[in-house]
């Protein structure tokens, strides 16, 4: 096994056969693996590079004969790779755990996330292969044990704000960070209720991060029942901030920030404390809704994804909509609190398009939406040519 570019060899490449029982094996430092057992006949062989800086790769309908010699010669496309090792924070023991690489446009955190996990033997954790990226990371241990946390330029923290920066540039080689220590767990629990009537409220779901649905939600403990009760565990030692939201299928309640307010950054955060549960009660309104029309620059209705996000934070401000059943193009979004959102629409062409015809969301015109009333109608236009 050799690197593409540099024509050295990969040290610990791996190899598998696709073939009965699987045979497997690793390279030593001269890049050259021997996979015994294989039997006669045409299979693929999956080679991959364990550190994270190559990608993998199936070489298929490869030939074995009995007697051999069965030679390969594999060249692997150099990536690059970040590696670090979660540990206990008081007793530096390997803490298994997975770990959530959150990108600038990401836009929040879905339910199902791509996720890297460490070796629960080691510790260690390889996020790749990867192009070069700029990224954060959320930590999210798997045992009862330990706590959740953004990776933090000195040790963890609950708020994405101070979460480091991971910058992976390095073809071909791994950034290493230094190792994450991972403290214990509490939890958050409270009440969500219908601010003018007192009366809980179901299928509300609430998150230690900004949401992102596009994924869909599943409901957990995280989310409320017939009582208006949720519970967030596995949350580190920090304070964090937490978003209450609802699919517009459920209901119409505006999405919300602990302390009832509408984005990420004026938060009011709750303090976690070890074993400990802190209650966060949220008193729930109704949310505003944005509409309008989708269509193409002839102003023919077309058929297109509607997302809106806060324009300060870039945080989803709610559900995303499409025009599919409206003969029109009309689309409506709602659960909306009262700020200013910037609306991103994807319609046939290969580029997002932003209100006012502009092409990213930092350019991106802000529509003020208020909680409880309808915002003036926008036509949305497609930007591709």
């Amino acid at each position: 096994m050799t690197d593409q570019k540099t024509g050295k060899p990969v040290p610990g490449a791996c190899a598998s056969v696709v073939a009965g029982q699987q045979p497997h094996a690793c390279a030593g430092s001269n890049g050259v693996v021997t996979v015994p057992g294989v039997q006669p006949g045409s299979w693929t062989v999956s080679v991959e590079d364990p550190s994270g800086t190559h990608w993998p790769t199936d070489l298929n309908n490869v030939d074995v004969v009995r007697g051999g010699p069965n030679r390969l010669s594999v060249a692997l496309r150099p990536a690059t790779a970040v590696v670090t090792t979660l540990r206990d924070a008081r007793t530096k023991r390997p803490v298994s755990g997975c770990a959530i690489m959150v990108h600038p446009d990401d836009h929040g955190i879905t339910d199902h996330p791509l996720r890297s996990c460490s070796d629960p033997a080691t510790g260690r954790l390889v996020l790749g292969p990867m192009d070069p990226a700029t990224f954060q990371l959320f930590v999210i241990p798997q045992d009862a044990a330990h706590g959740a946390l953004w990776v933090g330029t000195d040790g963890g923290t609950g708020d994405q704000r101070k979460a480091r920066l991971v910058t992976a540039t390095k073809s071909g080689q791994a950034t290493t960070l230094p190792p994450v220590d991972v403290g214990p767990a509490g939890s958050v629990s409270g009440m969500a209720r219908d601010r003018s009537t007192g009366a809980p409220v179901r299928r509300v779901c609430a998150y230690p991060y900004a949401f992102n649905p596009l994924g869909g939600s599943e409901f957990g403990a995280n989310c409320t029942g017939a009582d208006g009760r949720y519970t967030i565990s596995g949350l580190g030692p920090y304070e964090w901030p937490v978003e209450f939201t609802m699919a517009p299928f459920y209901g119409d309640y505006a999405w919300q920030w602990s302390g009832d307010v509408s984005d990420r950054f004026d938060a009011k955060p709750v303090r976690v404390r070890p074993g400990g549960t802190a209650a966060l009660d949220a008193q729930l309104k109704a949310g505003g809704t944005l509409s309008g029309t989708v269509a193409n620059r002839a102003g023919q209705p077309q058929f297109g994804y509607l997302r809106a996000y806060n324009a300060e934070t870039g945080d989803f401000a709610a559900w995303g909509q499409d025009t599919r059943f409206d003969p029109v193009g009309a689309f409506t979004i709602k659960g909306i609190a009262s700020q200013q959102v910037k609306v991103e629409y994807i319609v046939g062409g290969p580029a997002s398009c932003w209100y006012l015809d502009k092409t990213s969301f930092r350019t991106a015109t802000p529509i003020p939406v208020r909680a409880g009333t309808a915002a003036p109608p926008v036509a949305l236009v497609d930007c591709n040519p």
